[in-house]
């Protein structure tokens, strides 16, 4: 089936659930329809696109996190964060009742809060509501003051299955102006933006930099030929060198009719700028010799008495040069298509009602289904990386940076790829090829499978790096995995056939690592990154066996039965070594240690992660039936007993915390992902939500996931991190997809609402043929703060 249409159907198979009933509303946020009101949060959805940094778009109307620039790991105004100043939208209307106010215009600056950051004389207006499904912000302007209402729409194109549109470095902004007075009234929107041109820096190991070389930052009115696009392009004279390359470029500040410009000081109050349009809605020139750290664009229109008027504004950034330390200019996707940002801003304007309504698309599998509104948002929150962390070269090349926020430049990250790829998998497979071949290209000549694909300031493609070469063995097991389920989700038999020989090598490389002989490989793993385990690691284990059997699956294909049946007699020596050493009765354990004859007792959260592996390939379980189910209530019982928040990673078995830790995305896959398929719905769900809480409500940093969480609350991860895995939500439809094949489902309801070209779903090992409409069904019951085990 083809991954949009298994999504869909999956989609469409949710049954309404709620939101668990004691949840205290959040300040600002309205938990029933997810905005956010005044809302002084420090981050934001990010605008922009595959392989071309982004921004974020706070919701208190500020903008802020620059990365546009290839300074990935050193975003503009994050280091002390703070907004920027001289990036805003503001408005000056005519005022139609001047006679009884006393006023004849009022001007507002469209951002709310942050004071003590605001230009001199400047009027914000009084509230700001805030909706951000990314990619897309809807936000509205309310102050009594104002004759006009006052809308927006923000967003940058995401379309699926079309790299060259999901990499256009263009946000659209489209406000709605409404007037509900008896006359028309003249209003202007100005939209300024700091001139970063020449502002950079890098991570990598040892080595930190920043810089802002803004003295040759020049402005000039600018037009695109045959558009209406009218407005201002900032650039600068100085010529770089080296990686300084990365800040070179052009930025174009573009709306759909006549515009007044100028460039303007950023380091100053602003008083000129903010004097002429509070005067008279409009801008005039600026002194060509004064600094020019700023360019801004005025665009004046009429709103018909009881009527709309819509006015479009669009940002381009074209930076084309992306310069390694290895003297390589990778380049951009949009290079192949485009020659200069003019042709680029006229195709994307022209193509802008396209371009949202495909994007829709992504929002519309989760809004239009019947998940409940909290997981909704979890789930597209989390797409962040597809914009904040991702890598799209010229010649194609495309792998994701682990975290911009302290990963300093790691590339690929296969460990935390295994759930970080479900959305390029599904969305953009050919990406996801070419980053799996990436890692193909990196492996040694061991057969050893790399940690990382290269470092996105020093080299693409080269494992060469620090941290990139490790020895850990889940590393090996979850590449074969990931060969296999790109193969099952697509059907590329050719790629498949082209990975098989280096699949086969890893696999030897594997059996090398068991230094004990019991069967399961030793070393370091995705947890515990400084720990060389000396025995049986169950994580280890778990996935190995998964990769055994995705390798037996492999070589049925290819007509091997040699590599089969090894990796069978493989297989039943790991599930010996895992019963033997490991199973307590009520779970395994997290590790056995030969040197002392010692098995570490603690419940360890990842415990069945290769069966979460089988069961999104397709392939059978490696743990029966009672021991998974067996391990589950066990992880149920003590660690979300014993957490109070979101679930520690690992508990002793008398309640007390190993650790501080939740490592939220592989809880969603490798725990609550599998509890899901097993049919405990609720307390599955339970897991989520308190890493919804955790995010949303208490953190407040829905589109800057970070790896990690406390689950006590002491240390609460700061905005600014981007953790490549907070994709993993969109797991979620194939796990309830296998849910409805198991326990959870109660009765199936028959619907006519038959969604286009949908006429057969596959849900788990079953296929429906004939299929007439979607099926729904309904959870036992309501997640609550109660767990069930």
């Amino acid at each position: 089936m083809h991954p949009i249409v298994h999504l869909f159907a999956a989609a469409a198979c949710l049954m309404l659930l709620a939101c668990p009933a004691n949840a205290q509303v959040n300040q600002g946020l309205d938990e029933a329809t997810g905005i956010i009101h005044n809302g002084q949060w420090q981050n934001g959805v990010p605008l922009g696109a595959l392989g071309c940094g982004k921004f974020e778009v706070l919701p208190s109307g500020w903008f802020s996190r620059f990365s546009i620039n290839h300074n990935w790991d050193e975003p503009l105004w994050n280091n002390p964060w703070r907004p920027s100043r001289a990036t805003f939208f503001a408005i000056h209307m005519a005022n139609p009742k001047s006679e009884i106010q006393n006023s004849k215009s009022v001007t507002r600056w469209l951002r709310f809060g942050f004071r003590e950051q605001e230009l001199s004389g400047v009027t914000q207006v009084a509230h700001v509501a805030y909706r951000g499904q990314l990619p897309f912000v809807d936000a509205t302007f309310e102050d009594a003051a104002l004759p006009l209402g006052v809308s927006l729409r923000a967003w940058s194109a995401m379309v699926p299955h079309n790299a060259k549109d999901s990499s256009l470095p263009v946000a659209f902004f489209e406000f709605t102006l409404t007037n509900t007075n008896a006359q028309p009234v003249e209003a202007s929107l100005l939209f300024s933006l700091e001139h970063l041109i020449g502002c950079g820096g890098y991570q990598v190991h040892g080595d930190h930099r920043q810089w802002r070389e803004q003295e040759g930052n020049r402005v000039e009115p600018a037009a695109v030929k045959e558009t209406p696009l009218t407005g201002l392009r900032l650039f600068s004279t100085k010529q770089f060198e080296g990686m300084k390359l990365n800040s070179s470029g052009e930025y174009w500040l573009l709306s759909d009719g006549p515009t007044t410009a100028r460039g303007w000081d950023a380091a100053g109050d602003g008083t000129e700028l903010v004097g002429d349009f509070s005067t008279r809605g409009e801008l005039k020139a600026g002194d060509p010799q004064a600094p020019t750290t700023a360019g801004a664009i005025c665009r004046k229109v009429t709103v018909p008495a009881g009527g709309k008027q819509k006015v479009h504004f669009a940002f381009v950034w074209w930076m084309p040069r992306h310069v390694t330390m290895d003297g390589k200019d990778h380049g951009h996707y949009y290079l192949r298509d485009f020659q200069s940002p003019q042709a680029l801003a006229a195709y994307a304007f022209e193509q802008r009602e396209r371009l949202q309504r495909e994007t829709a698309v992504l929002g519309k599998f989760v809004t239009d289904s019947n998940l409940p509104e909290w997981l909704g948002r979890l789930i597209l929150g989390g797409t962040h990386p597809m914009t904040a962390n991702t890598v799209l070269t010229r010649d194609g090349e495309f792998t994701v940076h682990e975290d911009p926020s302290w990963m300093e430049g790691a590339l690929g990250t296969l460990d935390q790829r295994t759930v970080a790829h479900v959305f390029a998998g599904t969305f953009f497979p050919e990406l996801a090829r070419r980053e799996l071949e990436l890692f193909g290209q990196c492996q040694q000549a061991s057969g050893e499978i790399t940690h990382f694909c290269g470092n996105i300031y020093q080299v693409i493609g080269d494992a060469r790096v620090f941290y990139g070469i490790t020895q850990w063995p889940d590393l090996a097991a979850v590449y074969v995995w990931q060969v296999l389920k790109q193969y099952r989700w697509t059907g590329d038999r050719a790629f498949l056939d082209q990975a098989w020989p280096g699949i086969k090598r890893a696999l030897d490389w594997l059996v090398t690592a068991d230094r004990d002989g019991d069967g399961v490989p030793e070393g370091g793993t995705t947890f515990d990154a400084g720990i060389q385990y000396a025995g049986a690691f169950v994580f280890t284990a778990s996935t190995y066996a998964a990769a055994l059997q995705c390798a037996m699956e492999m070589a049925a294909l290819e007509n091997d039965a040699a590599t089969r049946d090894a990796c069978r007699q493989r297989f039943d020596r790991v599930l010996t070594t895992m019963r033997q050493k490991l199973w307590t009765g009520q779970f395994f354990a997290k590790c056995y240690l030969p040197d002392r004859n010692m098995v570490v007792p603690t419940i360890f959260t990842a415990q069945l992660a290769g069966d979460w592996l089988t069961r999104m390939a397709g392939l059978p379980r490696v743990a029966s039936e009672t021991e998974t189910r067996t391990s589950l209530e066990s992880l149920f019982k003590v660690n979300g007993r014993g957490s109070p928040w979101a679930f520690a990673d690992e508990f002793m078995p008398d309640g007390s915390a190993h650790n501080d830790r939740c490592w939220l995305t592989y809880q969603w896959t490798y725990f609550a992902g599998l509890a899901m398929a097993e049919g405990y719905c609720d307390d599955a769900l339970e897991v989520v939500w308190r890493t919804y809480d955790a995010v949303w409500r208490r953190s407040k940093i829905p589109w800057g996931i970070y790896l990690n969480l406390m689950p006590t609350q002491t240390d609460s991860p700061q905005p600014g991190g981007s953790y490549m895995s907070a994709v993993a939500g969109w797991w979620w439809f194939s796990a309830f997809s296998l849910s409805l094949a198991g326990a959870c489902v109660m009765s199936f309801y028959m619907s006519r609402d038959l969604p286009q070209r949908l006429n057969w779903l596959v849900v788990s090992y079953v296929t429906v043929a004939f299929f007439i409409g979607p099926l729904t069904y309904p959870f036992r019951a309501r997640p609550s703060k109660k767990m069930k085990y």
